[in-house]
């Protein structure tokens, strides 16, 4: 995505109603706005900014932020207006130290150009605020936490200069506490404040290791409050961050900084977030309404009319270039003080972005540095191996671990109700709790920790925690928990129970039972037909078969497609379910299996073979699944299907470590028994999560079996 900067223009308040729209008037009062629209026409002309809304009811504040970009040329803008705010205040301590902050901030030579790449400045807006008043400043900081070391002593050297030697042995405590993966992220100056204490944020804090952090930093609070808070935050979020207000020695006021990726009609976290925080008296329900309907992205209108220098800039660009105004959610802020008053923030922001249509972005804007991920630090210096096999499960494992929440989950498949967590960390923890890797298990452990608490009164889990219990979730869950040998009466009897609440006389097993939660979460008329989605489906009989009855594995026996497949409801490729047949016959083995398993592996040799030949559309996902079924059957004679199964995953695996998504979940028609092209929809792990675990799971079994490349 490209970006350049505007032609100077007086003002940001000549992009301020633009860049709010009409939904904002529902999420911030008349005085508000007033205020904000008063403070941006003080500030330099940077389209790019964050608003922070107080979400509960009654509370009025907004305040107003702006972001610059070392990237596209931000700096010399801030250097400029800072100067003149401090010759505009003279006497002002926080003006100066911003100017002297801003011009070696534009210095390209300078170690803060360098190792910032963005800073936000946050105006306070009360009644009655001062609208050239000093801003509080946040920077983003280097990855490497010796050089955010660094940056960070000059910065407050520059921004803070009498306060930051008493500032420095607090601040090296919030360093040193971290630990794999953690890192500090951020700093914030409040320059309007007059109390000596900075803004510390720290990323990739893992919920178990919050009370430990803090004991280290000595933070005066109460632990085990704030690990339940940052528990609550990580449960639904992407990405969590802390904020600490760190003096001389560490406040008692902290917060969490709730992220996600995608946007509220894609994942429904934001909205169970948000009602969390209504039912708590923290939102007030039509704020988080108003929030919700926030994100947009338009050109100008009759209604929005583009400023005129914006317009022809647009003109001025090349003709598959389109100019246009994004506005997302950033995230949500829960902030405690002394383990008692509680506050909610929403953040979101807006900016003019370029695009090429159908480019592979599309039209996202840009993520602000506070939002980014943060890779797992643990991981640098990891030392690949040589041999092809050992190689391509080193790197899956990394680009696995990468993708795994701070609440121990994975995330992945968007389908019109939500993205799934429950499910799909049920599956990759379970691939990755088989490969007998330390690394691998630890993860796998810390998925089924989550899945432990969020497991349902009934007993089960679902797509995700907002979706109905189902039998193929928790099937997932369970054979994850088999897979790393845990025997908890409390979580598998319970959960082995849900599943033959699913399970008809013959042994054939229905996703789901509970209509009424269907019909919730699709939105569906209440006496529509849900014959499909109810009726029982072969793929997930065969998944859950290890916790049903004997009688399951012979209502499988008898399913085998005359070419030796098995068929799936909720697949388009039979490989998944013919692999999690042949399991179950594995599991319990009966006269006649030797020949049905032999029929099977005879069908995923002509997968492979088709695969290698590129015949059809074959996937990584597919093939995984098709060599596991070789490897359970165990049939020697097709060795070499096996390894050009092998050789075919690494050829294809990319340079991250993951496979292109290739796992293709149909969305049949829910009143359909058997899904139709024209009645369904087909979804992909658009995170290569659900892929890469299955080609991970399937090069270990090949590795275990002694068969290398």
């Amino acid at each position: 995505m490209a970006e350049r900067n505007l032609q100077p223009i007086p003002s940001l308040g000549d992009y301020i109603d633009l860049l709010l729209a009409d939904e904002a008037n529902a999420l911030i009062s008349q005085a508000a706005l007033a205020r904000l629209r008063r403070q941006a026409f003080a500030l330099p002309p940077v389209p790019r900014i964050a608003v922070e809304c107080r979400l509960a009811a009654g509370a009025d504040q907004v305040d107003l932020q702006l972001c610059l970009r070392r990237d596209v040329g931000d700096y010399p803008v801030l250097a400029d207006y800072a100067g003149e705010l401090a010759r505009e205040r003279p006497a002002d301590a926080g003006a100066a130290d911003l100017a002297r902050f801003a011009r070696r901030l534009a210095d390209p030579g300078s170690a803060l150009h360098r190792g910032i790449a963005e800073v936000f400045l946050e105006y306070d807006l009360p009644e009655g605020a001062d609208l050239r008043q000093p801003p509080a400043v946040f920077l983003s900081l280097p990855a490497d936490q010796d050089a955010a070391r660094t940056v960070v002593a000059e910065a407050l050297s520059l921004l803070r200069p009498a306060a930051a030697p008493r500032l420095a042995g607090a601040i090296e405590r919030c360093f040193a506490a971290c630990d794999g993966d953690a890192a500090v992220a951020h700093l914030g100056v409040m320059l309007s404040r007059p109390i000596d204490a900075v803004r510390i944020n720290v990323k990739g804090l893992r919920p178990a290791e919050i009370a430990s952090y803090l004991a280290v930093c000595a933070w005066p609070g109460d632990t085990a409050k704030a690990a339940a808070l940052f528990d609550w935050a990580a449960d639904t979020a992407d990405r969590v961050t802390l904020a600490l207000d760190v003096g001389e020695a560490l406040l008692p006021r902290i917060g969490v900084e709730c992220f996600n990726d995608m946007q509220p009609r894609a994942n429904p976290a934001w909205r169970v977030r948000l009602g969390a925080l209504c039912d708590a008296g923290l939102c007030a329900p039509d704020k988080a309404a108003a929030f919700l309907r926030m994100p947009a992205t338009r050109g100008p209108s009759r209604e929005h009319p583009w400023p005129a220098d914006l317009m022809a800039e647009s003109l001025l660009r090349p003709d598959d270039e389109l100019t246009a105004l994004a506005r997302r959610l950033v995230h949500v802020k829960v902030t405690e003080t002394a383990g008692a008053h509680r506050e909610a923030k929403a953040y979101f922001g807006a900016g003019v972005i370029t695009f090429t249509p159908g480019g592979r972005r599309g039209m996202q804007p840009w993520r602000p540095a506070l939002a980014q991920p943060r890779p797992r630090r643990s991981l640098e210096g990891w030392a690949v191996p040589e041999p092809p096999v050992e190689r391509a499960l080193a790197l899956a494992l990394r680009f696995l671990l990468n993708a795994q929440l701070q609440s121990g989950l994975w995330r992945d498949f968007h389908v019109p109700t939500g993205v799934s967590d429950e499910w799909v960390s049920g599956f990759i923890g379970a691939q990755l709790a088989g490969a007998g890797d330390a690394a691998a298990g630890a993860a796998a452990r810390e998925a089924l920790e989550r899945l432990r608490r969020r497991q349902r009164a009934r007993g089960g889990w679902g797509y995700n925690g907002d979706h109905p219990c189902d039998a193929d979730s928790t099937a997932w869950v369970l054979r994850l928990a088999a897979a790393l040998g845990e025997a908890d009466p409390q979580t598998i009897r319970p959960g082995a129970a849900f599943i033959r609440g699913h399970c008809r006389d013959d042994g054939a097993l229905a996703t789901y039972v509970d209509r009424e939660g269907v019909v919730a979460i699709t939105g569906l008329p209440k006496d529509a037909s849900l014959a499909g989605w109810l009726f029982v489906h072969d793929c997930v009989t065969a998944a859950a078969a290890p916790f049903l009855p004997e009688r399951s594995t012979d209502y499988l026996r008898g399913r085998q497609t005359e070419d030796g497949a098995w068929t799936g409801y909720w697949w388009t490729h039979p490989a998944y379910p013919t692999w999690m047949a042949c399991e179950a016959l594995r599991l319990r083995p009966a006269p006649g299996d030797a020949a049905r398993l032999a029929r099977a592996e005879a069908r995923a040799c002509d997968w492979i073979e088709a695969a290698a030949q590129a015949l059809g559309a074959a996937s990584a996902f597919d093939v995984a699944c098709a060599l596991r079924v070789l490897l359970v059957a165990g049939g020697a004679a097709h060795r070499g299907a096996m390894e050009a199964a092998g050789r075919w995953l690494i050829d294809r695996q990319d340079a991250d470590g993951a496979w292109t998504p290739g796992a293709r979940l149909r969305i049949p028609a829910w009143r359909r028994l058997e899904p139709e092209a024209s009645g369904e929809m087909i979804c992909l792990d658009r995170r290569a999560g659900f892929t890469t675990a299955a080609a991970y799971g399937a090069l270990a079994a090949l590795h275990c079996a002694g068969i290398t490349l």
